[in-house]
């Protein structure tokens, strides 16, 4: 019974941290959808599209938070690593 107890507690945890995270994620996501960040995007030196691109891998891993199989990979997509690996790729040679 106690285990069961606590396997009940650790998955209402879970979705206690989801489902906000997910709200705002999508949030993030749509406004790029919508076109409200296009005008960032273009300041930092990135097309248009790019906007959009990001905006649906950011909704996309958002839904996948939702379901616990895809979470993980829904969660590494939010990782910034990458992104910033790829911004110094890019903009690295602006600073000298």
């Amino acid at each position: 019974m106690r285990i069961a107890s606590e396997n009940k507690i650790r998955r209402s945890a879970v979705w206690v941290v989801s489902v906000p995270l997910t709200v705002v994620f999508l949030i993030a996501g749509a406004m790029k959808l919508l076109g409200k960040a296009a005008g960032m995007f273009e300041h930092w030196g990135y097309a248009v599209w790019f906007s959009y691109a990001v905006g649906a891998v950011e909704v996309v891993s958002a839904a996948l938070l939702l379901i616990p199989k895809a979470a993980s990979l829904g969660g590494a997509a939010f990782d910034d690593r990458p992104r910033f690996l790829a911004l110094e790729a890019n903009h690295g040679s602006e600073r000298h």
